[in-house]
């Protein structure tokens, strides 16, 4: 009988192909009426290329005023399929982990 060690397997964020992702489509669109012109820009997951959605966490715990401006190429981007990735991640002096970060849109090639 084997030790508790042998039975488990370790596996590493950066190896695993389940690493965290977050997978969304960016589309834009436009139109007016008597009120006057519009915009709009919408991101939205897509829950079956995605198995993270950390960006709806940060949106529930502050807000989506203060999650779009972190994506710093929101507005830059054409429509299309993106995979939001961390960015500019600072890490507490203590103990090292990441205490703030951006967003980036990464374009997925289909």
């Amino acid at each position: 009988m084997g030790s508790f060690a042998d039975k488990i397997e370790v596996q590493f964020l950066g190896e695993s192909k389940d690493a965290p992702k977050t997978i969304v489509r960016v589309k834009s669109s436009s139109w007016h009426d008597n009120k006057g012109v519009h915009f709009r820009r919408d991101m939205n997951i897509l829950r079956r290329k995605s198995n993270c959605d950390y960006v709806i966490e940060d949106c529930s715990m502050i807000g989506a005023e203060e999650v779009i401006p972190r994506i710093i190429n929101f507005h830059k981007v054409e429509d299309g399929v993106y995979e939001l990735i961390f960015c500019n991640e600072s890490r507490d002096w203590e103990t090292g982990y990441v205490d703030d970060h951006d967003y980036k849109l990464v374009e997925l090639n289909e």
